[in-house]
């Protein structure tokens, strides 16, 4: 039993069940870093990490940028991906932001 994973969209040939791992290494860096600079936006507007069903407003920011790339690669294995090194970018960013914020108030004493 053959089962069809491939479609002809606009003119070329996809594959419909197309893994992560499989993206060429430049658009696997361009989505990890899709997937740093839209957690920092969500931290930055909301004050907090995303967790839980809050992931879902990442990865379709995410996601929309891959469209516009036109990469192409399923929605669930972005999610999957995203979940995955989830962890892994909240460390990153809240070390920057702590950082950040030191690197401030060492400023706002010196002046002092």
């Amino acid at each position: 039993m053959s089962s069809k994973n491939h479609k002809i969209v606009n003119g070329k040939l996809l594959q419909t069940d197309k893994r992560f791992s499989q993206l060429k290494m430049k658009q696997r860096e361009k989505i990890y870093k899709w997937m740093y600079e839209e957690t920092l936006h969500y931290y930055m507007n909301k004050h907090k990490m995303p967790y839980g069903k809050q992931c879902s407003i990442v990865v379709d920011a995410i996601y929309d940028r891959i469209i516009e790339a036109e990469i192409w690669i399923p929605y669930k294995e972005i999610r999957y991906q995203y979940i995955k090194k989830k962890t892994k970018l909240i460390n990153k960013l809240t070390k920057k932001i702590y950082q950040t914020n030191s690197s401030d108030t060492d400023h706002i004493s010196d002046s002092i």
